[in-house]
């Protein structure tokens, strides 16, 4: 796959490479992840071709553990969607909270007339 001559920022690598922010940072903390280089004089960061390319180098090794990472990654987040949309959720209960008191609220201008 051709890189850009200037290197991915990390975005265009996520979506090139169809990762989530979570999933990179799953990558980086197990070393993982490619080399961001800071360009100098600015806040921005790059991956270049040569990190690119060592990352590529490092993936291809037998012994590599990327697969696990993104399985488990997966997982995780389909786990989290599941549970959101348990009726027994924080924010789901929150949500219903909040439609109850509208209701009592509605309920109580409607006697008041």
């Amino acid at each position: 796959m051709p890189i850009p001559p200037g290197g991915y920022s990390k975005q265009e690598f996520l979506s090139v490479h169809g990762y989530s922010e979570k999933t990179f940072r799953a990558l980086k903390k197990r070393n993982l992840a490619p080399r961001e280089t800071l360009i100098p004089n600015s806040l921005y960061t790059r991956i270049t071709e040569a990190d690119y390319q060592a990352w590529l180098k490092l993936i291809s090794q037998p012994d590599c553990q990327l697969e696990e990472v993104l399985r488990r990654q997966t997982r995780y987040e389909q786990s989290g969607r599941a549970a959101l949309k348990a009726p027994g959720h924080p924010a789901n209960m929150w949500a219903r909270m909040k439609r109850r008191e509208a209701a009592a609220q509605k309920k109580k201008l409607q006697a008041a007339e």
